[in-house]
């Protein structure tokens, strides 16, 4: 019987299918769009982001890219209604994620039984 860390590791060897397939649908998803996307950084972030928090669930994971994406539609609004920013800015997601971590990691923390 195989060790679950050595089927793991398998997953993220360099060259690896796993490895593979993610960075090849994290770069689409930041060149597909051209500019009106999330850039390559902001996918990068989501993804390591979501590894971290995926140890307490898909939830927490889901959670924050929903968090991160809430967040930055309601400061673009209120950034356009105030007419600080013209249709077409571009807004950094970067905070917005971090931020909807500490969050979802909060409410986790919280709800740690012990």
């Amino acid at each position: 019987a195989q060790s679950s860390t050595l089927s793991t590791s398998r997953c993220f060897r360099r060259g690896s299918k796993f490895n593979r397939n993610h960075g090849v649908s994290f770069h689409a998803a930041s060149t597909v769009p051209g500019n009106r996307g999330i850039g390559l950084g902001d996918s990068k972030l989501i993804l390591s982001v979501t590894a971290l928090l995926g140890w307490w669930g898909w939830g927490a994971a889901f959670g924050t890219v929903f968090m991160g994406f809430l967040g930055a539609g309601l400061v673009g609004v209120v950034l356009l209604v105030s007419g600080r920013v013209r249709h077409g800015a571009h807004i950094p997601m970067g905070p917005f994620f971090i931020a909807g971590a500490v969050v979802i990691l909060a409410v986790t923390a919280r709800a740690a039984p012990g």
